[in-house]
Order: structure tokens, then C-alpha cells, then sequence
């Protein structure tokens, strides 16, 4: 009887125990579901810093609203007679240039472990006008003219110039998320860039019947890219962005300078051509927005871009009038800035 007794009791004990093993074998393992969780979000969906949200491919279209700071051209100013010693009798007039459209379009996928692939092609184009007209008793003296030549006239009672600066980039960027939280992602970005920026020029005097001066400057130019990017989720699909990328291109300035009258012909013509590294510092700032199953992502913020140790109108002007043609002039050293706002739509398959 003590036998039976005891086979029951060891016989209850395995019955007990069974069902704690089971259980134990159905817990999940703490750090693979914490894994998953940052990795994919609470409710199974990609998070935004997955490779765009689980997607493979991506497309971009912005719009670019910009002004190209560092481009006015001041071009003519009235003064009280034709001697040397005339004194100024209003401001001088400048061309500026305004805030013109530009875009981007672009693409890439995303593979692996947080690795893009992306290119993209920007075109912008800006241009300026003025005129100005000298007050009674005054003549309109040129700034642009070769020194050898009349700046001014009896007839000279108005000036006039239209320009452009128009710019033209592709690129092609590899980029890698290197760190990650479950709110912020941050991708390093090396790449290549093409570009072609150009400046066109025209001023009209009345100076002996008329006179025309222009100019035209072209920069063709490659070269590496290397950055930073990242993003802050918030609550309901709104997120801020930043991005700066760093180029440095190596090119080639093309530039000519004419001066022709209506009765003496060609009067001044010349040029110069330079090889040079170009310093191109890009900078992008805002705020977004996207869909629960980040499809479809709206973003809008402030565009920057500044170019260094540049071949500028003013800078050309200057040398052509100072016969001084290299960099120790300090007029072939110039800046030119584009800034103002950026819109985009992106869509992910």
C-alpha cells in the first residue's frame, strides 16, 4: 500500500511539472524581442530609420525657391559732367538679382543593413534687370567699361543691364546609417558630384550712339562629397531634418569680356581661363511629415549653399579695368551664396 501510494504522488509531481516546462519554453527570449521592437516598431510596421521603411525604392521631386546672394552687379552712376573730377549726383545703379525657382529630382534604393543608394540631378536658373536714367543736368557714367575707352557722353542719359547665374548639379551618394535610436537616425554620406554654373552679362550705355559691354563665365567642375544627415521622429508622422554635405570640385573657369560701340566696332576683347578646387558647403534644415505606412513623406525647410574662391562678373570687371588677372588680386577669390526655401514630395515602393 506504501508502494502504490508513493507512484501516485511521483506520478502527481510530473503532471504538475509539465505544464511549468511548456511554459517555460514558450517565453520569449527578452533581447531578440527588444531587438525586433526597435528594429520594426510596436506595431510590426518599419520604423522610419529602417531602409525607408522596408522599402526598396524611392523617388524625390523639390522645389527650389532661391537667390543668389554675392551676384548684384553695380553698373553705372549719374554724375555732373565728364571730367574726372565730376562729382556723384544720385546712387549708383545695381542690378540684384531676386528669389527664382530651381528643382531637384532624384531616386535611389535602400539594401541591406541601412545602406542607399541615391542620385539626383538640380537645375536653377535666376536673372536680373535695371535700369536707371540720369537726373537733369547729369550724365550717366559707365562702371563697366575698359579704362581706355569713354565711360561717358553728352548723350549719356541712361544705362541699362540684364544678367543671369544659372546652375546645373548631379550627383550620385552612398549612404550609411550608422547610428540609431528608437526616435533619431543618423547616415554618413561620400559621393561624387558634376557641376556647371554659369554668368551671363549685358549692359547698354548711351555713350557715343551706344555701347555694349559683356561678359560670360562658365565653370565646369567634378569632384567628392562627404556629409551628414539626420532625422527626429515625433508624434504623428511629423519629423525635423538636417543635412550638410561638403564638396570639393575640381574645375575649369572659361570667361570672356567684350566692348563694342555702334560706330567704332569691337573696342575691347579679352578673356581669361583658370583651373582651380572649388569649395562647395550645402546645408538643409526643416520639418516633415509622413504617412502611417511611410509611403508618401512632405518636407519643407531652409536651403544653403555657398561657393568658394570663385570667377565672379564683379571679379572679372575688375581685373579687365585693373589688367590684373590672377588670385593675388584678391578679385578672382569670390563667393557666391544661394539660400531660401525647399519644398519636396518622396514616395516609396
Amino acid at each position: 500500500m506504501l508502494r502504490v501510494r508513493c507512484l501516485t504522488i511521483a506520478a502527481a509531481l510530473v503532471l504538475i511539472q509539465q505544464p511549468l516546462c511548456s511554459q517555460e519554453a514558450t517565453i520569449p527570449n527578452p533581447p531578440t524581442e527588444v531587438a525586433k521592437s526597435i528594429s520594426s516598431g510596436s506595431s510590426g510596421e518599419p520604423s522610419f530609420w529602417a531602409p525607408h521603411g522596408g522599402c526598396c525604392w524611392y523617388a524625390f521631386a523639390d522645389l527650389l525657391y532661391l537667390r543668389a546672394e554675392g551676384a548684384d552687379i553695380p553698373y553705372a552712376q549719374p554724375r555732373g559732367g565728364l571730367t574726372p573730377l565730376a562729382v556723384p549726383t544720385g546712387p549708383v545703379a545695381v542690378a540684384s538679382n531676386e528669389f527664382s525657382d530651381g528643382f531637384r529630382l532624384g531616386g535611389g534604393v535602400a539594401f541591406g543593413d541601412g545602406n542607399f543608394l541615391q542620385g539626383a540631378y538640380t537645375g536653377y536658373h535666376s536673372s536680373a534687370s535695371s535700369k536707371a536714367e540720369a537726373p537733369a543736368g547729369s550724365v550717366m557714367t559707365s562702371l563697366l567699361t575698359f579704362p581706355a575707352t569713354p565711360n561717358s557722353s553728352f548723350d549719356s542719359e541712361s544705362a541699362s543691364l540684364t544678367s543671369s547665374i544659372n546652375f546645373f548639379l548631379a550627383d550620385i551618394d552612398f549612404k550609411h546609417r550608422f547610428w540609431q535610436t528608437e526616435n533619431c537616425a543618423l547616415n554618413w554620406i561620400a559621393g561624387a558630384r558634376l557641376a556647371r554654373l554659369e554668368q551671363q552679362m549685358q549692359a547698354n550705355y548711351s555713350i557715343t550712339g551706344a555701347t555694349t559691354v559683356a561678359s560670360d563665365i562658365v565653370f565646369d567642375g567634378a569632384g567628392i562629397r562627404l556629409g551628414l544627415e539626420g532625422e527626429y521622429s515625433m508624434r504623428y508622422g511629423v519629423f525635423v531634418f538636417g543635412r550638410g554635405v561638403a564638396n570639393l570640385l575640381a574645375g575649369r573657369f572659361s570667361s570672356t569680356y567684350s566692348q563694342t560701340n555702334i560706330f567704332v566696332g569691337q573696342q575691347a576683347l579679352t578673356g581669361v581661363n583658370d583651373t582651380r578646387v572649388v569649395p562647395v558647403l550645402d546645408v538643409e534644415a526643416g520639418i516633415g511629415w509622413q504617412t502611417a505606412n511611410h509611403r508618401i513623406r512632405l518636407m519643407a525647410g531652409y536651403y544653403f549653399s555657398a561657393w568658394g574662391n570663385m570667377l565672379t562678373t564683379n571679379g572679372l570687371i575688375q581685373g579687365v579695368q585693373n589688367s590684373n588677372f590672377t588670385t593675388n588680386g584678391n578679385n578672382f577669390r569670390d563667393s557666391i551664396i544661394f539660400d531660401g526655401l525647399m519644398a519636396r514630395l518622396e514616395l516609396r515602393f
